[in-house]
């Protein structure tokens, strides 16, 4: 069994980072959550908001959009002069926030968090099965055919040598 380390997305990595942040970060701290346009993303940014306004956290401000739009967001945060103590991302998106924080001097004590990553089985997730029912399906028709052969009383040993051929 193969254990990995995984990153959760959707509601559930909002729900894991709120409670990241209320463990570690004060009420007052300016929170900037930054999502990009996918449903995942957009679930991810709804939950953390929600779980930051019903534990009263005063100064959070969301956005959703491409690196780009995500850049000019800033730009115009930082000219405002909001503050911005911590930026709360997604594990994607953490790169770009790392280098789009680069280029603004004032962002230099700003803390990037992302939900916190936990180890499981690649085993069981749905790429995984997916892929093992792919690769069964060839021998699971060729296997109900010889059942039939069998049942009729026949036997057939040329299926062999024609999967090899195809």
């Amino acid at each position: 069994m193969t254990i990995s380390e995984q990153h959760p997305t959707g509601s559930k990595a909002g729900h894991a980072l709120a409670g990241l942040l209320m463990d570690t970060t004060p009420q007052t701290a300016g929170i900037l959550v930054v999502g990009s346009e996918r449903t995942e993303d957009s679930d991810f940014v709804g939950a953390l908001n929600d779980q930051l306004d019903d534990q009263n956290f005063t100064s959070v401000l969301t956005f959703r959009g491409q690196p780009a739009e995500i850049r000019a967001e800033l730009t115009r945060l930082v000219d405002s002069a909001s503050r911005i103590d911590v930026i709360a991302t997604t594990q994607s998106l953490a790169p770009i926030m790392q280098n789009i924080k680069a280029r603004f001097a004032t962002l230099e004590n700003t803390v990037i968090v992302t939900p916190p990553a936990y180890r499981w089985p690649t085993f069981l997730l749905p790429d995984n099965l997916r892929n093992v029912a792919n690769q069964i399906t060839v021998i699971a028709i060729i296997a109900i055919g010889m059942t039939m052969v069998i049942i009729t009383a026949g036997i057939d040993l040329s299926v062999g040598s024609l999967i090899a051929l195809s």
